[in-house]
C-alpha cells in the first residue's frame, strides 16, 4: 500500500456548495495523488460565523465576492459530513469564528485537532505527511498532528492577510521551524511571506497543473498581427479588473477585433456599460458560466488571453490559454510571475492597468509574426511542463526527499 496523505484546508469541493463557496485546486493534487498510489485523506474545515454574519452573507454574496476574493463562506453549515470524490476521502468539519479576518480561538483549535485524530482513528487511518493549503488556522494543527504521528508537515502558502505574530506571539518561530517543508503558490507570495516571517526549512513552488487532456498534440499555432480574437475568463469581481480589459480593448486603433467574456460576478453590468459607450456592443460576446469542456473550445478559437487581476495566487486559466498557444498577458508581480517570462513566453502588465495593457497589445502589434509564433510556441513548451500529474508528482515527491 502507497504512503497516507493527510490534507487539511479551508477551502475544497462538496456537493452542496456553490461557486462562490468552493474551488478545485486542492482536489486536483489529491486526486493524482490517489492515481499515483498514495491513500489520500482530505480534512475540510470549513469556516463557519455568527449567525448575523452568515445571513447577510447569503442576501449580498456578490457583492461581498466581488469586493474580496471570488471564494466566501455564505452558508453557515454546522453539521460534520463525509463523502468521497474520486478516490479521495474528505471529512468536512465546521470551524468556527465570530467573523472573518480574525484568530480562531484556543478551545476551537484544541476540539478540531481532537477531531481529527477521532477521525483518523475511526478510519484506521495513520498520516505518513500531513499537508496544509493557507497557514491560518492550520498553522498550529500541523505542528501537534506531526507530533502525534511523526508525519512529515508541509504548508503550502496562498494569500491572506491575518498577521501571525499576533496570534502566536512568543511561540510563533517555534511554530515556524517545525514545519520540514513550505509551499508558495508563486514568487511573489513567497518573497512576501519570508520578508515578515524567519523561515528556516526549505522550500518550492507549488503551481497547479492542467490535464493532459487540454494538450493539444502537435498543435502549431500560427499567430500574426493585429490580433483579433481576444479572450477574459475568470470572475466579475473588482481584484480581477475585467471592466479594465473592456477599457483597453476599446481604445485600440483599430475596430475589427473581438472578445468573448466568460465568467458570473457582480462587475458583468459595469463591463458592459463600458462597451455600450463606446459603441462596441458588437465586439463582445458574454458568456456567463460554462463548463470547463467549452471553455476549452473558446480557448482555441482565440488568439490573445488577457486577465491582470491583482493578489492573484494562481490562475490555472493561464495555462490552459498557454496550452492553447494563446499570446497570454497576466499581471506583474502577481501569481504568474515566474511562469510567465515577459516577452519570452508571454507578457506581464500592472494589475488593473488599462493604459498599460493597451500599451502591451499594440507592443504586440507591431511584432513580426515570427516572433509572436515563437512566443506561442513557448507558452505550449510551458503548459507542457505543468500538467496535473507531473505537478502532483513533483509536490509530493519535494516533502517526501525532505529531512524530517
Amino acid at each position: 500500500m502507497g504512503k497516507n496523505i493527510l490534507l487539511l484546508t479551508t477551502i475544497y469541493p462538496a456537493p452542496d456548495l456553490n461557486l462562490l463557496n468552493n474551488t478545485n485546486v486542492c482536489h486536483y493534487f489529491a486526486k493524482e495523488w490517489v492515481r499515483m498510489g498514495y491513500n489520500v485523506k482530505v480534512v475540510f474545515n470549513y469556516p463557519i460565523y455568527s449567525p448575523i454574519f452568515h445571513l447577510i452573507a447569503s442576501l449580498i454574496e456578490n457583492k461581498l465576492a466581488s469586493n474580496g476574493s471570488a471564494y466566501i463562506t455564505t452558508k453557515r453549515i454546522t453539521k460534520d459530513f463525509e463523502y468521497e470524490m474520486d478516490g479521495v476521502k474528505i471529512v468536512r468539519f465546521p470551524l468556527y469564528k465570530f467573523m472573518p479576518k480574525i484568530g480562531v480561538e484556543k478551545s476551537v483549535i484544541n476540539k478540531q485537532i481532537e477531531k481529527i485524530i477521532s477521525s483518523n482513528k475511526k478510519d484506521s487511518f495513520t498520516p505518513d505527511i500531513i499537508i496544509a493549503h493557507f497557514f491560518y488556522p492550520h498553522l498550529e494543527m500541523v505542528y501537534r498532528l506531526a507530533k502525534e504521528y511523526s508525519a512529515k508537515s508541509c504548508i503550502v502558502v496562498h494569500e491572506q492577510s491575518i498577521n501571525l505574530n499576533k496570534v502566536y506571539g512568543g511561540n510563533l518561530q517555534i511554530l515556524l521551524d517545525s514545519i520540514n517543508i513550505w509551499g508558495y503558490r508563486s514568487l511573489p507570495l513567497k518573497k512576501n511571506f519570508e520578508n515578515k516571517y524567519i523561515i528556516k526549512s526549505p522550500s518550492f513552488q507549488c503551481y497547479s497543473g492542467i490535464p493532459e487532456s487540454y494538450l493539444v498534440k502537435d498543435l502549431k499555432k500560427e499567430v500574426s498581427v493585429p490580433i483579433k480574437r481576444f479572450v477574459y475568463v475568470g470572475s466579475f469581481i473588482k481584484r480581477k479588473n475585467p471592466h479594465k480589459v473592456a477599457e483597453a480593448l476599446c481604445n485600440l486603433p483599430y475596430n475589427d477585433w473581438h472578445i468573448d467574456y466568460v465568467g458570473i460576478g457582480d462587475l458583468v453590468n459595469a463591463t458592459k456599460q463600458i462597451f455600450q459607450k463606446h459603441k462596441k456592443v458588437n465586439n463582445v460576446t458574454f458568456w456567463g458560466h460554462i463548463d470547463r469542456n467549452r471553455v476549452q473550445e473558446i480557448l482555441t478559437q482565440a488568439e490573445c488571453f488577457i486577465m491582470i487581476s491583482a493578489k492573484e495566487t494562481f490562475g490555472l486559466v493561464y495555462l490552459e490559454a498557454m496550452a492553447k498557444g494563446l499570446i497570454t498577458i497576466a499581471s506583474k508581480n502577481e501569481g504568474m510571475d515566474g511562469v510567465i517570462i515577459n516577452g519570452t513566453n508571454g507578457f506581464l502588465c500592472n494589475a488593473g492597468d488599462s493604459f498599460a495593457l493597451k500599451n502591451i497589445i499594440d507592443k504586440i502589434n507591431n511584432m513580426t509574426n515570427d516572433e509572436l509564433t515563437n512566443i506561442s510556441r513557448n507558452a505550449i513548451k510551458t503548459a507542457i511542463g505543468l500538467t496535473d500529474k507531473k505537478v502532483a508528482a513533483t509536490y509530493i515527491h519535494e516533502i517526501e526527499n525532505v529531512d524530517s
